[in-house]
This record gives structure tokens, C-alpha cells and sequence, in this order.
């Protein structure tokens, strides 16, 4: 039984930029943040190790914590819209405590406002 419904992160000309991102990480990385949302998609309960909740300058966003090759991969998302799904909206990577690119975050954060202010900006993850 699926508990939530991960989304895809779509820009104003409908463009899925979440999957854009994601594909220009190696297979490697991409089929194992495949097979992590898999597992969270009939997860109820949505906590660490698996999914971090953030804070600062990334309050307001979880983190899917994936590690491949023993680098750790931080997809950003949120909670929402709807009851049940998740949105992803942002790829990073954590080095030394911090996520890389600097203003992932900030992007993420953005992308978030825009989700719930302006209909249409999600869908259905992709499986690519």
C-alpha cells in the first residue's frame, strides 16, 4: 500500500526540472534515488535515517538521504501540496555538513513558494 505520492517539480513552461537535475548525476546515483523513493512510497512514517528533517536555511524542507559510493546525495523536498505527497524539488549533495551548491536551499525553498502558490507547478515523479 502506497502512503505517499512523490511529485516532480515543474517551472513555469511546465518543464520538469527535478528530473532535469537528476540526470546529470551518473545511473549509479540516479537508480539508487529511484529505489529509495520506491521504499518511501509505502513507508508510513517518514524519518531518519531515510528522510531528514532540515533547519536554518533550509527550514521548511526535508532531505531523501541517499549514499552512493559513500557520497552522501540530499534530494530537497517538501510535504505538500496535498495530503500525502511529496515534492521534490531541488538535487544536492552534502560535503562536510553543508549542501552543495550553495544556494540549493534558497532554490529550493523558492520552488516550494511557487508549488503552493501557483497551480499546475508539479507532477507525478518521473521514473528516468
Amino acid at each position: 500500500m502506497r502512503y505517499w505520492q512523490f511529485r516532480d517539480y515543474l517551472n513555469e513552461h511546465g518543464k520538469n526540472v527535478f528530473l532535469s537535475e537528476l540526470r546529470g548525476y551518473p545511473k549509479t546515483v540516479r537508480s539508487a534515488i529511484h529505489a529509495h523513493i520506491t521504499q518511501l512510497e509505502v513507508t508510513k512514517e517518514l524519518n531518519r535515517p531515510s528522510v531528514g528533517l532540515l533547519g536554518r536555511k533550509c527550514t521548511g524542507l526535508i532531505e531523501l538521504r541517499v549514499k552512493v559510493n559513500r557520497t552522501p546525495y540530499r534530494p530537497l523536498a517538501f510535504r505538500g501540496p496535498g495530503d500525502h505527497e511529496i515534492t521534490l524539488l531541488a538535487m544536492a549533495i552534502e560535503r562536510n555538513y553543508d549542501l552543495k551548491p550553495p544556494d540549493v536551499c534558497k532554490t529550493a525553498l523558492e520552488r516550494k513558494r511557487k508549488v503552493l502558490t501557483i497551480r499546475g507547478r508539479t507532477c507525478e515523479h518521473e521514473f528516468a
